[in-house]
């Protein structure tokens, strides 16, 4: 639905159950396209109508963008610059309590969040230190693991793990080191002729089971290192930041009720996205809030960041712990026809997590609770079909049919169409995607049929002309003798533009010595067509082989990007814009966070440094597109939630791809 067509909507009965509900607890389960935002929005306003102050009210969501966009929309309607609403996502909140008792708190006031590329140099910077023995590959690299030590450092912090709990889990919990005694029992009776099940002995499950506890360990020694380096660069994490507060929280009760009560409404979004921790900060302020004035709203079955911690059991939770809570569902659908809303019950439906299934799944007075959505939006009901289900032989022909069916849409008279304009809107389809490996693979077959596509997620920048060109001159000015060839296969192509018949001449001579900037000193000018075209990418070179040995790494970069004309071309040229800038944005990004980690550092490290991200596979994305191109939109599911489309196409729906087997 357009914004104009939300404005015109008047609440339904349910939706305006909501927005009357204004002290008490109440859980509101809202379905997908129930209009849950609008609801929160119109709730707020009614509150405010009310005469309630902005700042005594509270709301928590879970990501940045949803609190903007909250916080915008109040605005609008409310037609102010400011509404007083005091919205926040977790780390934002506890972030500005620990800002305004920063003494309490014993943190520096010159603190700074962490980022992602930080993040990582500072674990790589331990594996240096510890030389691990177990997260390290058969071909002896501790590197390949750099991502996995990350996250599993950040999943201690979100279950909030002291070293005695973690210690005990592994000595207790069946899935450590009770496995290991269990499989090795097995071997003895195996060994020794009692168990005839297996042909030989399970030895490989034993080892296997032995590496996964001995890296559990040397994941500690990570953990612990990496607080101690992040402590000394003064830096904190998100997961930090609520841990902090939390403890604060636990030690200091009087705190609690003085945070708490600083409000009389609490708010909460997306509820079903929370980890343990979050969690918890929930939990902590509805139990200290005088007026348990509560409204927390989600749904079990959009969980979309279990990846960061969210547990299919937070609503059951929730419920266990205030059973007081009434609660209001959100049923009438505003988005989808009837069949896909039925389908998708069947599905959610064989899930034995799901609400639906639970026992405990009742209200206050005990009765059932219905979730299942209705479809009431009359022009979209108008379009109802079957959902289609397509077997395919394999992946790539499940690819190449999609990508012929959105060739024959965009050319027939079923194609969306801007409303006002008649425009093709492309945007409105829609390909769903697990990974962004599988977006990009999409995105190459269309870019070889011509059909315009967009990656939400953002593009590896290692993928993008501009960005590539900038790190081949880099690898040049760093060491010319051994990466003189990149560069000089590109000197015809912009912005260099060298003459081809003088490329001819130089070529002709680059054989005869080490390097083509050797070639290029020794032809005397006037061999040359365009002699001053080699005198400038000479000129240059030099002063940038002399400026990169005594400025950091950020101001060589730009530098390197202005004197070359490598910004000027691509940040100017139509061709591929948008990518362009975006790529070099990150690039340039990455400069800067890899300087403040080693601030001693020169180009040279930072070309290492991008060179082993190269050779281990790994990525660095673009940021996410600000504004909606009119091109194909090609997502992962989890950044599709909140997002709708005409046509979607929602490719590889194997269970052996979406479950996982291991154990938490």
């Amino acid at each position: 639905m357009t914004t104009e067509a939300i404005k015109e909507i008047k609440p339904n009965k349910l939706q305006q159950q909501c927005i009357d509900s204004i002290n008490g607890k109440y859980l509101v389960l809202a379905g997908p396209g129930t209009g849950k935002t609008f609801t929160i929005i119109e709730r707020i306003k009614n509150m405010l109508t009310k005469g309630i102050a902005p700042e005594k009210i509270l709301c928590l969501t879970f990501t940045d963008a949803a609190a903007n966009e909250m916080k915008k929309r109040i605005e609008d309607e409310l037609k102010v610059i400011s509404s007083g609403v005091q919205i926040f996502t977790y780390h934002s909140f506890c972030g500005s309590i620990i800002d305004e008792f920063a003494e309490d708190f014993e943190i520096p006031s010159n603190y700074k969040v962490i980022s992602d590329v930080i993040s990582k140099a500072l674990v790589k910077e331990c594996i240096d230190e510890i030389q691990p023995v177990y997260f390290r590959t058969e071909k002896n690299d501790p590197y390949f693991y750099i991502n996995k030590i990350k996250k599993r450092i950040e999943l201690i912090k979100q279950n909030r793990l002291t070293k005695e709990n973690f210690f005990k889990n592994l000595k207790e919990n069946p899935d450590w080191e009770p496995e290991i005694e269990k499989i090795q029992s097995i071997i003895d009776d195996v060994e020794q002729g009692r168990n005839k099940r297996y042909k030989k002995a399970p030895y490989d499950k034993k080892e296997s089971a032995v590496k996964k506890v001995e890296q559990a360990k040397e994941l500690w020694k990570f953990y612990e290192l990496y607080q101690r380096k992040m402590a000394k660069q003064r830096y904190i994490d998100f997961n930090d930041m609520i841990n902090m507060v939390l403890e604060k929280f636990e030690l200091n009760p009087s705190f609690l009720n003085q945070i708490a009560n600083r409000y009389e409404y609490i708010m909460v979004d997306e509820y079903q996205d929370t980890n343990k921790s979050q969690n918890e900060i929930v939990f902590a302020l509805s139990r200290e809030l005088e007026t348990q004035n509560i409204f927390v709203v989600g749904d079990d079955d959009q969980i979309i960041y279990r990846f960061q911690g969210a547990k299919l059991d937070t609503i059951e939770n929730y419920l266990k712990e205030f059973p007081d809570t009434k609660i209001i569902c959100l049923i009438e659908n505003m988005r989808s026809t009837q069949s896909i809303l039925d389908t998708a019950r069947a599905i959610i439906e064989q899930d034995p997590l799901s609400l639906i299934n639970s026992s405990n799944f009742k209200d206050k007075d005990g009765n059932p609770i219905n979730k299942n959505l209705i479809a009431k939006n009359n022009e979209i009901i108008a379009k109802d079909k079957p959902v289609r289900f397509y077997k395919y032989a394999d992946v790539m022909q499940e690819y190449v049919e999609i990508v012929k069916e959105i060739e024959k849409l965009i050319n027939s008279q079923d194609c969306p169409k801007d409303s006002k304009t008649g425009k093709k809107k492309y945007s409105e389809i829609a390909i769903l995607t697990r990974s962004n490996a599988e977006a990009q693979t999409f995105g190459e077959m269309l870019k070889a049929r011509n059909i315009p596509f967009e990656l939400k997620e953002g593009k590896d920048i290692f993928t993008i002309p501009a960005v590539n060109l900038l790190y081949f001159y880099i690898q040049f000015l760093i060491d010319p003798e051994m990466h003189s060839a990149r560069i000089f296969e590109l000197l015809m192509m912009k912005p260099f533009s060298i003459n081809p018949k003088d490329y001819q001449i130089l070529y002709k001579e680059v054989s005869k010595t080490k390097t083509f900037v050797d070639a290029l000193r020794s032809i005397p000018k006037d061999k040359f067509i365009e002699s001053e075209k080699f005198e400038n990418f000479l000129k240059t070179y030099d002063y940038l082989r002399e400026y990169m040995t005594k400025e950091n790494i950020k101001n060589t970069v730009l530098e390197i990007g202005a004197k070359t004309g490598i910004f000027d071309y691509y940040l100017n040229t139509e061709i591929n814009q948008t990518e362009s800038i975006a790529g070099l944005k990150k690039f340039v990004d990455e400069a800067v966070g890899f300087s403040e980690v080693y601030k001693t550092s020169f180009l040279e490290e930072f070309y290492t440094y991008l060179k082993s991200i190269i050779e281990d596979e790994d990525k660095i994305c673009t940021d996410k597109a600000p504004v909606t191109l009119n091109a194909v939109q090609l997502c992962t599911y989890h950044s599709s939630k909140g997002r709708e489309f005409e046509y979607v196409y929602m490719p590889t729906l194997d269970t052996y791809k979406w479950e996982s087997s291991s154990k938490s």
